[in-house]
């Protein structure tokens, strides 16, 4: 199920996604979806959990992938600190 665009945060800095529910994009397809259970201190890399038979999947940040955060009510009513990790890496 993809949800509309209306509130999803583009995130570049992928070191902050630990714990946040993420889409996957390699161009413009919706290749996967889930949590974020870790994230090398580089940024560089993620691994996936899924709700599936697959447990979980490593993503590799390449020119053409890019990852939109799921918006949560927090994030929707703008109520999340200055130094929450979307806040931080979104502006927003």
């Amino acid at each position: 199920m993809m949800v509309s665009d209306a509130g999803w945060q583009p995130v570049d800095d992928w070191t902050v996604l630990a714990g946040l529910e993420v889409e996957v994009w390699d161009k413009d397809r919706l290749v996967d979806q889930g949590t974020v259970d870790t994230v090398t201190a580089d940024g560089a890399i993620f691994w996936l959990k899924h709700y599936g038979i697959l447990q979980r999947r490593a993503i590799e940040k390449v020119d053409h992938r890019y990852v939109k955060v799921i918006p949560v009510p927090q994030i929707m009513e703008g109520t999340l600190r200055d130094d929450h990790p979307v806040t931080a890496a979104t502006g927003n």
